[in-house]
């Protein structure tokens, strides 16, 4: 009978200790950094899909799986957002235009 309690008492520790290992690797790292520091390739992926639109700051995020995204708004002259994201390659994500309100 000691003994499954002591196997239990050491799964429930084990169990603890892998919870708090994932939860510490499981973040992404996110920064902000300037346009002019993105890869060339990300720049053009943005200029492409926005034409005249100025980007001065880009959200860099890095998953835990080395995957790197970039995403960045600029206003329209109509009063409108332009959210666009790219892979680090270059490859559009995500393109949106969000209304004023």
């Amino acid at each position: 009978m000691h003994t499954h309690r002591k196997i239990g008492w050491v799964l429930l520790g084990l169990a603890m200790a892998i919870v708090l290992v994932a939860t510490s690797c499981a973040s992404d790292k996110k920064e902000k950094i300037a346009f002019a520091d993105c890869p060339i390739v990300v720049q053009k992926a943005f200029d492409n899909s926005a034409s005249g639109l100025q980007f001065s700051e880009v959200k860099k995020e890095t998953k835990k799986d080395g995957r790197v995204t970039y995403s960045a708004k600029a206003g329209k002259p109509d009063g409108k957002k332009v959210e666009i994201k790219v892979s680090a390659d270059g490859a559009l994500i995500k393109f949106e235009i969000e209304d004023k309100d």
